[in-house]
């Protein structure tokens, strides 16, 4: 079994932050015992993962965690919307398709979500650009130059 997928292993995320069960008020978590948690599972990626947080003197950085657990929420939530976008699309499309098939139509019917499409090729262009790879406009987008 990978260390990863053990069931009785928690996850990161559960143990960045614990409260007193009595007053609800924070508790400082030392790093060391985080990664004495994964090392007994095995599990040198969530080692790996809890070695880069940020910590004083032993002890993660509450503000710190809180931004990043903020940041992970949102990305979680981004992939979320991201898998399900196909679904919402076809939801308002099945009244066009249903209406063309009344229609008579019957060849194969081609749906290309165009803004997503460019959105896509927008942000890695971005993101490409900031690690210094070039572009070219392409026709239907852009393309990542071939020899970068």
């Amino acid at each position: 079994m990978f260390a990863a997928w053990n069931p009785a292993q928690p996850e990161i995320t559960d143990l960045l932050v614990q409260y007193d069960p009595g007053t609800l008020q924070r508790l400082p978590v030392r790093k060391q015992q985080l990664l004495e948690v994964f090392a007994r599972f095995g599990n040198r990626q969530a080692s790996r993962a809890v070695t880069a947080l940020p910590e004083k003197a032993g002890v993660l950085d509450d503000h710190e965690i809180d931004a990043l657990l903020l940041t992970v929420h949102w990305e979680m939530q981004r992939l979320a919307e991201e898998f399900y976008h196909g679904h919402r699309v076809w939801e308002l499309l099945r009244p066009v398709v249903t209406s063309i098939r009344r229609a008579g139509v019957r060849e194969t019917l081609r749906i290309v979500d165009l803004v997503r499409h460019r959105l896509h090729h927008a942000l890695a262009r971005r993101e490409d650009s900031a690690r210094g790879s070039q572009h070219r406009s392409g026709g239907d987008g852009f393309q990542l130059d071939p020899d970068r």
